[in-house]
């Protein structure tokens, strides 16, 4: 754990004036409790914007003032549900601060969420429900336009229902600050150790810690081997050497596990992150790195095992409509869903849909109709008025809010009955292709057959009808490299400028600086083996899963997808390729490379290999070092324009909607290409109206059946 050394950008504080001003009448006429805060000489809380480091995401503020003051919550009445008194440090009175990162670092004129924090345990809520809520801290969270008014309800009662440990209680509000109205808020419990009414971990040896983005803005943080790192909520001060080191050791001993697929059963709890996970499905949550993750260790015992805490965060819930929520792209669950991983997890969380599946609905939809229907419903429903003339726009009404969710919920119950079967069945260690998107930005990383497989590409892409400002193509390639070689050169962070192969498209706004060259907002990363070790699978791994990590850790899209290249035999006369009587080079490079797929989730194939050796075999495609420049390299012509095909087919033809079969291109090889080797001279083939053709079979048929050679002529298969 350290300090990590930022820049920060600091304005000068002002204070917030209303849009329109809202009589105070008006307010306790709405009918919810009016919470009013009340600072010394009437000072407001300020903050400055923090600036994201490189590499890091996410937007925040830093240095928010603690200001001193007194809170009272009034009834509709104007009678005192609870007052806080004047401010005496550690005896009464409270301090108010602005709360957020993202949700805070927008225009100082727009609305807040507030932190205050009592100088006396106190009950705020009043909920009088047989519980002792008395805490010191307690949040103010903002109602605004950026999500439906009942999210937070929704996302709340969905944290209850799955049983997770704590599910915060809370009570919606007015706010005045100062005599000005602020609007509609969630009076709410925070997320803190409190043993009787909120978290429960040892008091001495306990710990609540978040998975958290925003890690660059804490005082101190201990590195995961995620894309983001660890800070710690309980104890937050006051830390020793042994309770770092212990939890140091915690968090990087529960990342290996999950990892590197070992019993993580005995590390976390599965039933707790399965509820976790499931209610996120349910909501189909498209914030992952956004949506608060915390949790928790009771004490430092061997008897105790890491849990979910509870559930936050419900702004972006209701958008991943047709497809999982997005936590399953990332950190914990694309391991823990992983089909080489125990399968623990997978059970727990089925059980816990079988358990819940069929009340849960129900009892949502229900708790929800009830709030809105309700008089603090009502009330609630007059107060967003307000709170839109406040603010200077149209708020979404609650009536809207609850259509909805209810739609939602009715939806997303069916959508998940036919899928959470099946679900192990989706889980290889990858992504999709990106689908529904007009653009592409590939960067391959491999040896000299991934540069041959590519330079044709414009030409092919162009022919297509592809805009070259809509794509990129980079390369990250060495002769010779191996997985093991980049294993090593990823690991160590490697810079380096970025080199274009094709098309236009803007990576990022440091296109060409040199810089972490993973970390870009790649949509496919191809890789592949070198293809001396391409036919032994034992050399692919530990490298292969490490680059995999890196990319995964590294790169700013957290929906990349893994692609690989198989690449071609060389020519029959090559040492390589006598492996046995019967199998040939091309045969065990499928076989390599199902089992790749198999034993890794690179799943994502583009089948060079295949559309070359489709091609060997036509009497029409014949050269004297099989479509080889040397034995080994592709020739120049056909076998560099067979490679650019199957990549346009695998990677392009799924985003751009083409067909590579109707491709109209010709290539010319020129002397300067071929350059002056009379070996080189003789292997080369132009693509002309006479081989076009077979060409384009060879690709398609090798698109189709990456792993069976098609007969597009009757020559011997070797």
């Amino acid at each position: 754990m350290r300090k990590f050394l930022t820049f920060f950008l600091s304005f000068l504080s002002v204070n917030v004036s209303s849009q329109t001003d809202v009589d105070i009448d008006r307010v306790f006429e709405a009918g919810l409790p009016v919470v009013m805060v009340e600072t010394e000489d009437d000072v407001s809380p300020t903050y400055d914007y923090a600036v994201t480091p490189p590499g890091c995401v996410g937007n925040a503020i830093t240095n928010a003032t603690k200001v001193p003051g007194r809170v009272v919550v009034l009834g509709a009445g104007r009678d005192t549900l609870f007052d806080s008194g004047s401010y005496v440090a550690k005896q009464s009175g409270m301090t108010i601060k602005i709360r957020g990162n993202s949700s805070a670092s927008g225009a100082r004129d727009t609305k807040k969420s507030y932190k205050i924090k009592l100088q006396a345990k106190s009950d705020m809520l009043l909920a009088y429900d047989g519980t002792d809520h008395r805490d010191k801290n307690w949040l103010l969270l903002k109602m605004d336009d950026e999500s439906p008014m009942l999210n937070f309800v929704t996302g709340m009662s969905v944290n209850r229902c799955v049983g997770l440990q704590y599910t915060p209680c809370y009570e919606p509000v007015n706010v005045m600050l100062n005599g000005d109205y602020m609007g509609v808020y969630f009076l709410s419990e925070s997320v803190c150790r409190n043993a009787d009414a909120r978290i429960d971990v040892d008091k001495n040896d306990g710990y609540i810690f978040e998975y958290d983005p925003y890690w660059w803005n804490e005082e101190a943080y201990v590195e995961s081997r995620f894309k983001f790192n660890y800070t710690l909520k309980y104890p937050d001060d006051g830390l020793t050497e042994q309770q770092l080191s212990y939890f140091t050791s915690l968090v990087n001993g529960m990342d290996d596990v999950i990892i590197d697929y070992g019993y993580y059963a005995d590390v976390i709890d599965v039933e707790s992150f399965a509820a976790w996970m499931l209610g996120h499905d349910i909501l189909g949550t498209k914030d992952s790195g956004g949506s608060n993750i915390f949790l928790t260790k009771y004490d430092s015992s061997d008897t105790t095992k890491v849990m979910m805490a509870n559930m936050w965060d419900f702004d972006t819930i209701e958008q991943m409509r047709g497809d999982w929520a997005n936590s399953h792209n990332g950190l914990f669950f694309l391991y823990l869903f992983n089909r080489k991983a125990k399968s623990d997890f997978v059970k727990a969380y089925k059980r816990k849909w079988e358990e819940v599946s069929e009340t849960l609905f129900d009892d949502v939809s229900n708790s929800l109709t009830l709030f809105v229907e309700s008089d603090t419903g009502e009330a609630l429903e007059r107060s967003l008025v307000l709170d839109g003339l406040r603010w200077g726009m149209d708020r979404q009404t609650l009536r809207e809010s609850l259509d909805s969710a209810l739609e939602w919920l009715t939806y997303r119950k069916d959508w998940l009955a036919l899928r959470i079967p099946r679900i192990h069945e989706r889980y290889f260690l990858n992504n999709p292709l990106p689908e529904r998107q007009h653009s592409l930005k590939v960067l391959a990383i491999g040896d000299s057959d991934m540069s041959d497989a590519t330079v044709y590409l414009p030409e092919v892409l162009d022919g297509m009808g592809v805009p070259t400002d809509s794509y990129c193509v980079c390369s990250l390639c060495h002769e010779g490299a191996s997985l093991s070689y980049w294993a090593k050169a990823l690991g160590g962070s490697v810079t380096d400028s970025l080199r274009r192969v094709a098309g236009e498209c803007i990576v990022s706004e440091d296109d060409n600086s040199e810089r972490d060259i993973l970390a870009h907002d790649w949509d496919v990363v191809v890789l592949q083996q070198s293809y001396e070790k391409s036919c032994d699978y034992s050399s692919f791994n530990p490298y292969l899963r490490t680059v995999v990590d890196e990319i995964k850790k590294r790169c700013l899209n957290d929906k990349v997808t893994i692609a690989w290249q198989m690449t071609h035999s060389h020519m029959t006369s090559d040492s390589l390729s006598a492996t046995s009587v019967t199998d040939s080079v091309w045969q065990v490079m499928c076989d390599v490379t199902m089992q790749m797929i198999e034993e890794d989730g690179v799943d994502v194939v583009i089948p060079v290999g295949t559309a070359v050796q489709n091609a060997r075999n036509t009497p029409f495609l014949q050269t004297e070092h099989e479509l080889t420049r040397d034995g080994a390299r592709l020739s120049y012509g056909v076998g560099r324009f067979l490679a650019a095909c199957v990549w346009a087919q695998s990677l392009f033809a799924p985003v751009y909607g083409f067909d590579v079969c109707d491709c109209g291109v010709s290539h010319d090889v020129m002397s300067a290409e071929a350059g002056d080797d009379v070996m080189y001279e003789d292997s080369c083939v132009p693509v002309d109206e006479t081989n076009r053709e077979i060409c384009l079979m060879a690709v398609t048929y090798a698109c189709l059946t990456p792993f069976k050679l098609t007969q597009v002529a009757p020559i011997l298969i070797r």
